[in-house]
């Protein structure tokens, strides 16, 4: 719940780190990822998520809803 190291967080792995690691063969790792994507979203984040430059994480986890759909991260991400 900390917004400090929320933004810390996304700093440092948007969106290449958080794309790689929901792109990794563990399903633990993209599990965990989903998760910290997830928490670490706000309003201005999502608007950041859905810019042309960002697609390839936006549409990876749109993938994963249809690939994964017992993954719930996914799923309350794209809604």
């Amino acid at each position: 719940g900390n917004q400090m190291s929320k933004d810390e967080i996304w700093q440092l792995s948007f969106p290449d780190l958080l794309l790689q690691l929901l792109s990794a063969d563990d399903e633990k790792v993209v599990s965990y990822a989903s998760m910290v994507l997830h928490t670490c979203l706000d309003e201005a984040k999502v608007e950041n998520l859905s810019q042309p430059q960002n697609i390839k994480l936006a549409l990876r986890v749109m993938e994963l809803c249809q690939t994964q759909p017992d993954l719930d991260w996914t799923v309350l991400i794209a809604t």
